[in-house]
């Protein structure tokens, strides 16, 4: 029986410690990669670490240090949850445990090359709408993965199922990837699927005056690029350019210089971003300003812009939300049709978890800004 209670009280322990972490890191920045994504779970599941840290404490009412630690943790983790809760558009609960953005029940319609560019072939998934139907609406979606990595396959198939089920055909895009200084191919290869859309408007079924073109973290920030600055980076395929009817950017980079150098405790290390950025724009920012001026969204800005969605968590660890609030002040200066999302105690990959408060008022505001 002794060692029965000596085993409870460890895994007691244990799981204290566990919540008072998870707690810890809603509100505070994880050093690395692992603490940041498990920061990033905790503050989008919060509920779950109240209901844990109450139960626990209830359990153990006899301890006092097991009281007032679930006291402390469940009146802590709340905040997030009240706080999301309180937005614009509501929650449905029933949904907040529903899983992560990648078990999407259903896989893409179908797959097709939509251009090859330097011996590279580009592929589409495309998701339609059920049933027959002429002049939908186009959404061209870019993944992301830090400009190097990443890929189409896997990124977001519950959000693409999901505009699909709203009207939408949703294409999800190939864009090359390497080597250095890609990043001009990468905005030639979105615009370069957007005039194939517009060119096959007619085949896929869609309005060609309505493709708008989405994309999260660094997808984002392409989305930007090509729908902002058609002139200086046209379509790298034999297209005619399709100017995108809107454009939607997740938690996207908007000025690159002032992301250089932000591998540190406060930014985790999740592969060299640093480096990583130098590599594909050119240098640092003092070896080559003009790059980095020419590769941020921001110096692109226009009133006649396309009408633009910028949504971002206020907790961004990886890009931080000055980025995106320095792109709805310069968009809001110059008069271009604009709107931003700001969702409280978020952090970079928010999404990921499907059900949460954060990633239902994103997903409310993509749909309600896009008319689906």
């Amino acid at each position: 029986m002794a060692a029965f209670r000596v085993g409870a009280l460890v895994l007691a322990w244990v799981l204290a410690t566990i919540l008072v972490l998870c707690t810890v890191l809603m509100f505070v920045p994880g050093p690395t990669g692992a603490l940041w994504l498990l920061g990033t779970v905790a503050a989008e599941q919060a509920l779950v670490i109240t209901v844990g840290a109450v139960v626990l404490a209830m359990l153990l009412r006899r301890r006092v240090m097991f009281v007032v630690m679930g006291v402390v943790v469940a009146v802590a983790s709340l905040i997030p949850t009240v706080t999301s809760a309180s937005a614009v558009y509501g929650v449905e609960w029933r949904e907040y445990l529903a899983g992560t953005s990648l078990t999407a029940s259903e896989g893409p319609d179908l797959t097709e090359a939509f251009a090859i560019v330097d011996g590279v072939e580009l592929r589409a998934d495309l998701w339609f709408p059920s049933g027959d139907g002429h002049e939908r609406p186009a959404v061209v979606w870019v993944h992301g993965g830090g400009l190097g990595d990443g890929g189409r396959r896997g990124e977001t198939p519950e959000c693409n199922l999901l505009l699909a089920r709203r009207g939408a055909v949703v294409v999800d895009i190939d864009y090359r990837l390497t080597p250095a200084g890609r990043w001009r191919d990468q905005a030639a290869d979105v615009g370069c699927a957007v005039g194939w859309v517009g060119a096959n408007a007619a085949r896929l079924g869609v309005n060609p005056n309505r493709i708008a073109l989405v994309g999260a973290s660094s997808g984002g920030h392409l989305a930007l690029l090509t729908a902002y600055a058609p002139g200086d980076l046209p379509p790298s395929c034999n297209v005619a350019p399709v100017r995108p009817s809107a454009v939607v950017a997740f938690e996207a980079a908007t000025d690159m210089a002032p992301l250089h150098g932000l591998d540190s405790w406060r930014y985790p290390d999740l592969g060299g971003f640093t480096e990583d950025l130098e590599r594909l724009v050119g240098g640092t920012p003092a070896t080559n300003p003009d790059a980095y001026a020419k590769a941020s969204p921001l110096t692109h800005v226009r009133a006649n812009v396309p009408p633009t969605l910028i949504v971002h968590g206020t907790h961004d660890q990886i890009v931080p939300v000055t980025q995106g609030r320095t792109l709805v002040a310069v968009l809001r200066d110059t008069g271009a049709r604009h709107r931003d999302v700001e969702l409280p105690y978020a952090s970079h990959w928010f999404d990921l978890i499907w059900g949460s408060p954060n990633t239902q008022h994103a997903r409310a505001a993509l749909v309600d800004f896009l008319h689906l």
